[in-house]
């Protein structure tokens, strides 16, 4: 089943490194598991591209003299600046992301600068959920109030030139979680927990939008927050 099936495993598949047993597994394993490695591809020349320009620019990269988006600060401003620049530097020397490809692990990349501080002093103002929910196309007002969580800010991110919504949490003990939702095609499919950057995480697709939840170490607490979300978006 495809539970059994690890991230690492998934890779290998897509890299050409996967023995015989490994790939009819995959292969076998239906519209769930086609999900999953769909979060995992990745465009090679465009984040080769990306990166170069990353590092173009790196030397000359000064943060924003005026005010910040509110919720997001010069501090966001700064982490956000040296997640590019590492992860450009990191897939220039590796050939290939850490651990493993796609939208999915660059978003558990940035959520793992997360701390307790980074979203505490948010206001939890939801007046951009309409203008994300344009964006993305679907309706995010839903995942606003969720049990346990308590919502701090919306932001528009993006991967190979596609809209990636973040909606940001803090959990009932402080600490950071992330639902994010990316556009994408494929079948639907069920909630598959997984681990990445040492972070509890949970991914789903509804055949329309793919969907990860990530942040922590209570395995329980995902799982029940995603199939909060799942059943209202």
């Amino acid at each position: 089943m495809a539970t059994h099936i690890s991230d690492e495993e998934l890779t290998a598949y897509l890299d050409g490194e996967a023995d015989a047993a490994l790939t009819a597994r995959i292969e076998d394993g239906g519209p769930e598991l086609a999900a999953r490695l769909d979060g995992l591809r990745f465009d090679e020349s465009q984040l080769r591209a990306q990166a170069g320009a990353i590092l173009a620019d790196a030397s000359s990269f000064e943060l924003p003299s005026t005010t910040p988006a509110r919720g997001f600060g010069v501090m966001g401003a700064a982490m956000a600046a040296c997640l590019a620049i590492g992860l450009g530097l990191g897939f220039v020397m590796s050939g290939k992301p850490h651990e493993t490809s796609g939208w999915m692990q660059y978003v558990a990349v940035y959520q793992a600068l997360y701390v307790e501080d980074t979203l505490s002093q948010a206001d939890g103002d939801t007046s951009r959920i309409p203008e994300l929910s344009a964006v993305l196309g679907r309706d995010l007002s839903p995942a606003v109030a969720p049990p346990e969580l308590t919502f701090k800010r919306g932001q528009q991110l993006g991967f190979n030139g596609k809209p990636l919504i973040q909606l940001a949490y803090l959990s009932e003990g402080g600490t950071p979680m992330a639902l994010c939702i990316f556009k994408t095609t494929g079948d639907a499919s069920s909630i598959s927990q997984s681990v990445l950057e040492g972070m509890q995480a949970a991914s789903w697709s509804d055949g329309r939008f793919a969907y990860l939840l990530i942040g922590g170490e209570d395995a329980d607490l995902v799982q029940r927050s995603a199939a909060h979300f799942q059943t209202q978006l």
